[in-house]
């Protein structure tokens, strides 16, 4: 395999390797991020929302204190003067104090006076029904202190209501309290348009024990009633949250639900979408320009030099050179390879220079072998010539002894 097709799939594996990652991240990751986002956000305005239950009960206190710490309400639990009615509890005094129903009761805890108007907004005086069901909560005429509020939430035959008690004291608060005061608000249609108006939320409430709960609410029960705090539905297009009250016995007399649409889920989803896409568009565009420098700066460098290096190789000449371009890696190598064949151009030159040498001492050394030769031929025709002299003396002078 060669180094270009090797790269090649390195990048298209980096690649898929990053874009996968990218949808993985996209997919599970930040969804879930979005997911818990949009949760938080849902919990925080249940939060918001019972906190608003919460400030009606506040208020309900303070209308309740300015009526228990009066010296006429001190007075009229004990004799049950007429002008106190005719002055405070007209027909419309409920409907400007806010609440549905109020009760007095004496010291003995018996009752003085109620006064109640009902959900069609019917005044009703001594209402025995509805004061008998709110006084079975026994927690709100057991009241330890004189500045002791007992608040909270009760269910009656109406539906749910908020409640508050208070002891009767005079006005400076000196005397012994002479009974207990009552008020009552039910959580209409109308109290429950205030709380979206001030919460700026859907809020619903539903009776716990409605025999008409839908199906979704049914469930909603089930699991609720298993001690979880909150449940929480969601769909495509909204996401509820449900919560339970419960009354001073702490019973669960209704279930709240705010729904609200999935505004933060489906702009996590355009923003992943986007992320993502453009992700792996970047990804993608990284990748082509890898491949191309890569191929451009090494590849077909890679390339030129290892042709060169094989023309170099098929044609045996040590003289060409090879381009060194840029003075990188590659160039360095180029560079080292030249000065490789420098070397050994150097080297056949002394190699040629060395046997051009010897070629001349070697025929030196012959024609002086022949000179050698030739002289020791003189040399020995003349010994042989000697030696025939000194015979030829020697013959003369044995001729010259044998003459005497």
């Amino acid at each position: 395999m060669s180094i270009k097709t090797k790269i090649t799939l390195i990048i298209f594996s980096s690649t898929v390797v990053l874009a996968t990652l990218v949808i993985l991240i996209s997919s599970t990751f930040l969804i879930i991020s979005y997911n818990e986002i949009e949760t938080e956000a849902v919990q925080k305005d249940f939060a918001r929302a019972k906190s608003a239950t919460v400030h009606s009960l506040e208020q309900l206190q303070t209308s309740l204190l300015d009526w228990s710490h009066w010296d006429d309400t001190y007075f009229f639990v004990q004799d049950k003067n007429q002008a106190y009615i005719d002055s405070n509890l007209n027909d419309s005094s409920l409907i400007n104090i806010g609440i549905n129903c109020i009760i007095f009761l004496n010291s003995d805890n018996d009752v003085v006076y109620s006064k109640h108007i009902d959900g069609d907004g019917i005044v009703e005086t001594n209402n025995i029904n509805l004061t008998a069901e709110i006084l079975t909560y026994d927690q709100l005429t057991k009241l330890s202190s004189t500045n002791e509020f007992v608040s909270g939430i009760i269910k009656t035959q109406e539906g749910v209501s908020i409640i508050s008690s208070a002891q009767i004291l005079d006005s400076l608060e000196e005397k012994t309290p002479s009974g207990t005061l009552i008020f009552s608000q039910l959580i209409g249609e109308h109290e429950l348009e205030e709380i979206r108006d001030i919460t700026q939320l859907s809020f619903e409430l539903h009776l716990y024990d409605d025999p008409n709960l839908s199906p979704e609410l049914v469930t909603v029960k089930q699991v609720l009633a298993q001690g979880q705090n909150t449940f929480i539905n969601k769909d495509s297009e909204t996401i509820a949250i449900f919560g339970l009250i419960h009354d001073l016995n702490k019973n669960p007399v209704g279930i709240i639900k705010i729904t609200e649409p999935r505004d933060v889920y489906r702009n996590g989803i355009k923003t992943i979408t986007i992320f993502t896409s453009t992700s792996l568009i970047i990804i993608f565009l990284l990748s082509v320009i890898i491949n191309y420098v890569s191929k451009k700066l090494l590849v077909s460098r890679f390339l030129k030099l290892t042709q060169q290096v094989e023309n170099i190789s098929s044609t045996k000449d040590i003289n060409l050179r090879i381009d060194e371009g840029q003075p990188d890696e590659i160039g360095r190598f180029a560079a080292t390879f030249n000065s490789l064949l420098e070397g050994l151009s150097v080297s056949r030159a002394n190699e040629r220079k060395l046997k051009t040498k010897e070629v001349a001492t070697n025929n030196n050394l012959k024609e002086r072998l022949k000179e050698i030769e030739r002289f020791n031929k003189i040399m020995i025709d003349r010994e042989l010539k000697v030696i025939e002299l000194k015979e030829k003396i020697k013959e003369l002078e044995k001729n010259d002894e044998n003459q005497k």
